[in-house]
């Protein structure tokens, strides 16, 4: 209890009237996963995240939106987690059904194990955004990595070092050296470690094997990713509650972009076939309303920065592609054009290595708005 009121969207947790609320859901058949636990876990995560402040526009900023719709898909499939696992206590290894009294008291001790996880998770995603801003940073910089073309190892801060890492202290490798790939400050769980960029003679010998927690996997300055896929709580079991978990997160994440989201009205663009892109939160909210997969929301929170290298437009007219004898492809057509909508320009994105198709509804009055965003096929 004490580790918690360090973190207050944690503390919440411990309160009474979260686990009755929680609780009372749970026994009376609640099904997906709980808005109040998800919620709070997302909050913290995200908090956590955005602790390594990040210039909008940078090159970290994009990588920071990354991280965020990364820790709010790790906090849905948590949420999910301690959700089935609050839903065993029904009964007890016998299959006999417990009194409402009991299974409140085994629900409560469930939650109280996975809010305690949630500090390591906590401390873990900061470490793990400060090391994806000094990546960036580090390789930000062509005169500077001329002058520090490595970097060095530091030892960790913590009074109980782990052997894991303490083989790295020291260590001196240029910046392009594949093992920075697997092996950072801050992927091992409540690690303390640093590093710096250095001019200093770099090792050639044997290089000691990989070092990181499972589900910390990959650079989060390359990955954008506090928590890899090889994370426990992602093992779920089932494609059908894959699915049901990925359309929850949709669900839960689609109002905390567009809260995020910065309105501009009319924005100017060389490269739209308009040159006019109206930036406001209706256009927006239709873009993730077409989101269909975790992808194409992290996809949908950095495009609005990044307009400028849409490319290669092709016009398709309202209606072109559509049955004009199905009543429903008729009445979509139909209030579109009462919104002003007479056609779709479709660009190609290119963003690190995938390939996207951007569609943009065309106004008639002469301007262009967000619409969809998806995966070259």
């Amino acid at each position: 209890m004490r580790s918690l009121r360090t973190f207050p969207v944690l503390y919440n947790l411990t309160r009474k009237e979260f686990y009755d609320r929680v609780l009372e859901a749970l026994k009376n058949g609640y099904t997906g996963i709980h808005p109040d636990i998800y919620n709070t876990y997302a909050d913290n995560l995200r908090k956590a995240v955005t602790s390594v402040p990040a210039k909008e526009g940078s090159s970290y900023y994009d990588v920071q939106q990354q991280m965020k719709a990364n820790v709010s898909r790790f906090a849905a499939y948590k949420a999910w987690q301690a959700t089935r696992k609050i839903e065993q206590q029904r009964a007890d290894k016998n299959g006999v059904e417990r009194s409402e009294v009991e299974f409140k008291r085994y629900g409560k001790i469930v939650l109280n194990a996975y809010n305690r996880y949630q500090v390591a998770e906590y401390n873990t995603s900061i470490a793990r955004a400060r090391t994806a801003k000094q990546w960036v940073d580090f390789n930000s910089d062509d005169v500077k990595n001329k002058l520090y073309p490595s970097l060095k190892w530091l030892p960790s801060r913590s009074a109980d070092l782990r052997e894991a890492h303490k083989k790295f202290y020291g260590l001196v490798l240029p910046k392009n050296h594949p093992f920075w790939l697997k092996n950072q400050p801050g992927n091992l769980w409540n690690c303390k470690c640093d590093w710096e960029e250095t001019d200093a003679t770099v090792f050639t010998g044997d290089l000691p094997p990989d070092a990181y927690s499972p589900g910390l996997e990959g650079n989060p300055g390359q990955t954008g990713e506090v928590f890899s896929e090889d994370a426990s709580y992602f093992q779920v079991r089932g494609e059908k509650n894959k699915a049901a978990i990925e359309r929850e997160y949709i669900k839960f994440e689609r109002p905390r972009l567009l809260k995020d989201y910065s309105p501009k009205e009319h924005v100017k663009y060389s490269n739209l076939s308009t040159g006019d892109l109206l930036e406001n939160e209706k256009p927006y909210d239709r873009l993730l309303s077409h989101c269909g997969d975790s992808d194409q929301i992290v996809a949908s929170s950095i495009l609005p920065y990044h307009i400028k290298e849409l490319k290669n437009p092709i016009y398709s007219a309202l209606g072109a592609t559509k049955d004009m004898k199905n009543p429903k492809d008729v009445k979509n057509i139909v209030k579109k054009k009462r919104r002003g909508i007479v056609g779709y320009n479709i660009y190609e994105w290119n963003y690190k290595e995938t390939k996207y198709r951007v569609f943009l509804e065309v106004h008639k009055d002469g301007f262009e708005q967000l619409y969809a965003i998806y995966k070259f096929k």
